[in-house]
């Protein structure tokens, strides 16, 4: 039998409350019990982006950047200005948003596990250091950033204190923290459940919800802006495909950030 996992944050042990999966009493995470880490290499981005959306991730740069605009966009109105500003990307892939980020007037750089993303990136103009996101949050010791964007890479690591400690380091004072994570606040976990667990990713160690995450940042200094769900599929509620539900549900996904998946800008307020 597993034993249950101790939450980082609130220093509890969780809960089981489905086979393999426990909660954290407090700040109400959910852990993978069975998670398993796994090698991002170029069969990730070339094989497994493909089987899932059709296409490798280098031929979809259209789709992905538009979304990194649209993400960009979002934190406009908590900068005075994006020119000169310094970006940090942990998990940069194919460096697109880099590049978004770079015409926008931003000096930017990523962090990329990826030997064949971050030479892809580097060939194409944008500054990439290639190595592991842990490796390289014990050596950046003395950088500080404007921006930090991390884009579905958090829950891929046990050591989630570690992250969130390592970015309110390198984040200055009132810099901005952007994160886009699954969150378990959403139709698939509340509507979809089997399907929720039985496709759950291996390699995802932890489930946020807009609740839990508000409660996380602010034990390292963060303050949450504002959440924009990203996952808005109204065919995941019942009757979601009839048109006129299907708007009623898209409003109440927006309003109450009820999404598989969210983007997240945090502001640092303060110190650890």
């Amino acid at each position: 039998m597993q034993e249950n996992i101790i939450c980082e944050f609130c220093d509890l042990e969780t809960r089981e409350f489905q086979k393999g999966f426990s909660v954290c009493p407090k700040c109400r995470n959910i852990y993978n019990k069975n998670y398993k880490t796994i090698i991002y290499e170029d069969n990730y981005f070339e094989s497994e982006y493909k089987k899932q959306y059709g296409k490798s991730y280098i031929d979809d740069k259209i789709a992905i950047q538009n979304k990194m605009r649209f993400r960009l966009n979002k934190i406009k109105s908590n900068v005075t200005a994006l020119h000169g500003k310094k970006l940090l990307e942990a998990g940069s892939a194919a460096g697109f948003f880099l590049e978004i980020a770079s015409a926008a007037g931003c000096i930017a750089t990523g962090w990329e596990v990826s030997s064949y993303m971050a030479e892809y990136a580097n060939r194409n103009g944008n500054k990439t250091i290639q190595g592991n996101f842990l490796d390289m949050l014990d050596m950046e010791k003395n950088n500080q950033y404007d921006i930090i964007s991390a884009f579905y890479v958090i829950e891929h690591f046990r050591e989630q204190k570690k992250i969130w400690s390592g970015f309110s380091r390198l984040l200055r004072n009132n810099g901005l923290l952007l994160l886009a994570i699954p969150s378990y606040y959403g139709p698939a976990f509340y509507f979809q459940r089997e399907g929720w667990l039985k496709n759950h990713p291996v390699d995802h160690f932890i489930d946020y919800s807009p609740a839990g995450l508000k409660k996380v940042c602010s034990m390292f200094g963060f303050k949450l802006v504002n959440i924009f769900p990203e996952g808005v599929h109204p065919e995941r509620f019942f009757l979601g495909n009839i048109a006129l539900l299907k708007h009623v549900y898209i409003g109440i996904q927006k309003i109450f950030k009820f999404s598989d998946t969210i983007f997240v800008l945090l502001k640092k307020t303060g110190n650890i």
